[in-house]
């Protein structure tokens, strides 16, 4: 899995299949389900039965510099990953120029021994053949009587909004509406909590049940909300009369089996936005509309925030290309506005978008720039291989960032000062502290405000 979300949302699913599916049939032992993150790092040696982690673990652990074990184990962790069924979730979460060529090459490697599965519904066909044909794999989407049967009687809108979003017009929306479970979604952590604390500003009646999610909060706090939101906008939920709105950032494009009435979405790719729709009118029956604005009007805003996100983009990007809609590139926005506006003014605007359109939407944004990728690719093809080849036979742990993933993160802990002086308190232990990452600029901004 990409993202650390997406492994323990599936993972909790699946623990209970299988606890369902043994109660029905008689197995010699039980199935082993276990989860394999940085912060849930459950089997360091893979030896579950079924095993969820995150690309950074498989990838890490193929290339003979674990993440989770250390370098004595290396080959234990390398011969897991020939013996296994491999399935890559939601692909194109990949970094293009890092855990993606690597992860083809894993795959190049280990063909005719380890049967592999990759999915994505948001990818476009030319880079789909282009994966099949490096893999020598097969190319299969889902079509006819079982595309109808997913999509059910689904009804999935979209429109493009030019004016920017506020927190009056989500709340003019619920109440014209009468919507019971709306989700808006921004790019930045800034965004949503500026719309947050707008939204509840402007709910002085307390009708609303507003709830933040976001990346930066503490794992158990983020675990409880997701707990709380799964079952809140799950499937069949409850009509007490009062609207439940969540405002979130990325973190629920993937991994959140939940749903809502109307979805308001800042702008960005089509593929991240695609993902983002899977969350509006998620199952069959259900009737839902995606508004999507170029812009939010926050009056609460704080200003070193949003300086503090823009920021974290890697180095390389220029300012000039994100200036826009970060943390995404501009052009790419720019050409998915560019559908949605179309869309806005054809005579198709009222009908329920499918699969096929969304696919349409893929390749008109994103295939030249997959293109572009898989050239750049070609071109350090001679520099990827010689950083391969040091992880794999020297176990160069420096080349983790240009092969895995660029990680600029450090490490916090965090201490509670006694209220008294003891003389004899024991020497502070970092392992027993509370700990947890913040990027490199984020760290760097809030120790230079104290």
């Amino acid at each position: 899995m990409p993202l650390r979300t997406l492994a323990n949302s599936i993972r909790q699913r699946t623990a209970t299949l299988v606890q369902n599916w043994s109660k029905l049939y008689r197995l010699n032992r039980h199935l082993t389900v276990t989860l394999q993150t940085g912060e849930n790092p459950e089997d360091p040696r893979f030896e579950g039965d079924i095993i969820f982690c995150t690309i950074d673990q498989v990838l890490s652990s193929f290339l003979n510099i674990p993440y989770s074990v250390g370098r004595g184990s290396a080959n234990v962790n390398s011969g897991a990953i020939f013996a296994s069924y491999l399935v890559f979730d939601e692909l194109h979460l990949l970094d293009p120029d890092r855990s993606f060529s690597t992860a083809i090459e894993v795959l190049q490697q280990v063909k005719g021994i380890s049967p592999c599965l990759l999915m994505t519904a948001t990818l476009t066909e030319a880079f789909a053949n282009l994966i099949v044909g490096k893999i020598n794999g097969e190319f299969s989407q889902v079509a006819g009587a079982d595309l109808a049967e997913i999509e059910g009687k689904r009804c999935r809108m979209f429109r493009a909004v030019s004016n920017p979003l506020t927190a009056s017009i989500i709340i003019n929306d619920i109440q014209q509406n009468s919507r019971r479970r709306a989700i808006v979604i921004c790019n930045t952590v800034a965004q949503s909590q500026g719309i947050f604390q707008d939204l509840k500003a402007a709910d002085l009646n307390g009708d609303l049940e507003i709830t933040l999610l976001h990346s930066r909060f503490l794992p158990e706090d983020r675990a409880r909300k997701e707990t709380y939101l799964q079952a809140t906008f799950a499937e069949n939920w409850l009509d007490d009369g009062k609207c439940r709105v969540l405002i979130a950032t990325q973190v629920i494009e993937v991994g959140l089996n939940i749903t809502c009435e109307v979805m308001h979405s800042h702008l960005c790719p089509m593929n991240s936005l695609l993902q983002r729709a899977g969350r509006c009118a998620r199952f069959s029956g259900e009737i839902g509309e995606i508004l999507v604005y170029r812009s939010f009007q926050l009056s609460q805003l704080e200003s070193e925030l949003e300086t503090s996100d823009f920021e974290e983009s890697e180095a390389e990007t220029t300012p000039q290309k994100r200036q826009n809609f970060l943390p995404y590139d501009r052009e790419i926005c720019e050409l998915t506005w560019q559908v949605l506006e179309e869309h806005l003014q054809s005579e198709r605007v009222d009908r329920p978008v499918g699969f096929r359109t969304e696919s349409e939407w893929i390749d008109r944004v994103h295939a030249a720039e997959d293109a572009l990728q898989a050239k750049r690719r070609e071109n350090d093809r001679a520099e990827f291989d010689r950083k391969f080849n040091a992880a794999v036979f020297q176990g160069d742990r420096s080349v983790a960032n240009d092969l895995i993933r660029l990680v600029d993160n450090r490490s916090i802990f965090v201490w509670e000062e006694a209220s008294f002086i003891d003389f004899d308190e024991e020497q502070i232990d970092p392992k027993k502290l509370f700990t947890f990452l913040a990027s490199r600029n984020t760290f760097v901004q809030s120790v230079a405000g104290i």
